[in-house]
């Protein structure tokens, strides 16, 4: 993150003291996570509205998860300038997919389309596909966060192509990622290596 033009600051909310010094020796501030609201199941935009009760000054917040590590700067710095100019009041990832979707309406298996008409299959060349939010950011004007919204008023997004948009949730996504970072990642300074919960 601190190889993006457009963030007045970067930290980093942990109750870890690992990661809280490998914030440090990045030169990222640190906000201190309560116990209350560093738990598995915390919702991330309660953790924030804690950041903004001891920040009270910050009026627009980009929450970057750190489980969509293949984030390059320029989407982050294009999001936050999408916000910043008055365009949008909040600005997050997403990819283009361009699978048919259907949903199941009875426990016997049947099944309803969801995004098309059977009777009109369009080829993907003939189609937009969908847009799908990522979780790599959220760059949203603080009155949302405080109003409980990642997502709030006039929203618009940012689009990343599809290779960037594997998530860590195991420990076979960590070298999934660390191929594709490897091959498509930002070329900038190396970081320290930062342990995870799979070491």
């Amino acid at each position: 993150m601190k190889h993006c033009k457009n963030l007045d600051e970067v930290w980093v909310a942990t109750d870890d003291q690992d990661l809280e010094d490998i914030a440090y020796a990045e030169d990222c501030a640190v906000f201190r996570r309560s116990e209350e609201f560093a738990q598995c199941g915390t919702p991330s935009i309660l953790s924030i509205q804690e950041f903004l009760r001891e920040k009270p000054n910050a009026d627009i917040i980009a929450l970057v998860q750190c489980t969509s590590p293949c984030l390059l700067p320029s989407y982050l710095d294009e999001a936050v300038s999408l916000v910043t100019s008055g365009k949008y009041d909040s600005v997050f990832s997403v990819t283009r997919d361009y699978k048919w979707r259907w949903t199941e309406i009875s426990e016997d298996g049947t099944t309803r389309p969801l995004n098309f008409d059977p009777a009109q299959r369009l080829c993907r060349q003939e189609w937009a596909g969908e847009i799908i939010e990522t979780g790599h950011f959220y760059v949203t004007k603080a009155e949302y966060i405080q109003e409980g919204l990642l997502q709030g008023g006039r929203c618009g997004f940012v689009e990343l192509p599809e290779h960037l948009c594997h998530e860590v949730d195991t420990e076979e996504d960590i070298a999934v990622v660390e191929q594709r970072l490897q091959k498509y990642g930002f070329r900038g300074d190396i970081v320290l290596a930062a342990p995870t919960e799979f070491q």
